[in-house]
């Protein structure tokens, strides 16, 4: 148990630390799956994935063999942001197929794979799926792609959100990225992203409160000033540690209204209380013990200035 929960962690830790910093591009780190952002880059991950979610905010219609998202009676405009979208562009061609005439994917570095023999792996999965993609498999490269399915691909995180419309977006999507994004910069984050929402829209995410260097509650060990300095924030393990109960009183606060959650606990504690360090120590087992979470959220009123 040890092994498990201390001494692996601890090696992977500093490993990672160590590569970080070392002049290998991320595409190379990809390659031998070391620093490797989710799995967005299969098509039937990506597909299964960003299904789970709109079904998760009740925005599928059944459509003879597809799914498309619910018609909205007062436009014929369905907009879709994702945050962090890891490794591919997938999930704007997978939207435009159920309906969405925009998608805008905002992450913090180019880091999908974006070429035209990927599109075309993700338009041939969609065909087998029953969707109808002529105009697309006729296109003869990835800007032609883009243009038709309405992408826009910013990497300067919350500045490219900036950016954007208010009151523009239909559907706001994440999955296991809510927990990556800096403790400084979050509520700014979420201050964002209830602007650009239209009144009525859907947000949907999955955040992962595991650590991630074994699984467990290892990253919950270190204080917030070991934590946050750039040795650990910047070394491809960071999560900003906000616990389930911290994490919606935050979302909420800005406006959000919560229309659902689901929790995913574990039987026991992964880690000792007494090797936690404060204020972590002094949560509930309770709340200790929720290893993931799935949110949906809407925004109701007037529009927001």
């Amino acid at each position: 148990m040890f092994f498990k929960r201390v001494f692996f962690p601890t090696c992977k830790l500093l490993l990672k630390i160590v590569l970080s910093r070392l002049p290998v591009s991320y595409p190379m780190w990809r390659r031998i799956s070391l620093f490797r952002r989710g799995r967005m880059d299969e098509p039937k991950w990506a597909y299964d994935t960003f299904l789970r979610h709109a079904a998760y905010g009740d925005l599928l219609h059944h459509n003879a063999s597809v799914c498309t998202f619910v018609e909205r009676k007062d436009s014929a405009e369905f907009e879709v942001l994702e945050l962090g979208p890891g490794d591919s562009i997938f999930t704007a061609i997978i939207a435009n197929r159920m309906g969405a005439s925009k998608s805008y994917l905002v992450d913090v570095a180019d880091a999908a794979l974006s070429g035209y023999d990927d599109c075309r792996r993700m338009i041939r999965y969609l065909e087998d799926k029953g969707f109808c993609c002529d105009d697309l498999i006729s296109l003869k490269d990835s800007k032609a792609i883009y243009d038709r399915i309405g992408l826009e691909y910013a990497i300067r995180g919350i500045e490219s959100i900036k950016l954007m419309e208010s009151n523009s977006i239909d559907f706001i999507v994440s999955n296991s990225v809510l927990e990556h994004l800096p403790k400084r910069e979050f509520e700014g984050y979420m201050e964002e992203l209830y602007r650009v929402l239209r009144p009525g829209g859907k947000v949907v995410h999955h955040i992962d409160l595991k650590d991630h260097l074994g699984g467990g509650l290892y990253n919950l060990r270190f204080s917030e000033q070991v934590w946050e300095r750039p040795l650990f924030s910047q070394s491809g393990f960071y999560t900003n540690r906000i616990r389930c109960n911290a994490l919606i009183e935050l979302i909420t606060a800005v406006g959000f209204h919560l229309e659902k959650v689901s929790e995913f606990t574990w039987s026991e504690l992964p880690i000792s209380r007494e090797s936690l360090a404060a204020p972590f120590r002094y949560l509930s087992e309770e709340e200790l013990k929720i290893r993931g979470v799935h949110i949906a959220l809407t925004k109701n009123g007037e529009d927001c200035k």
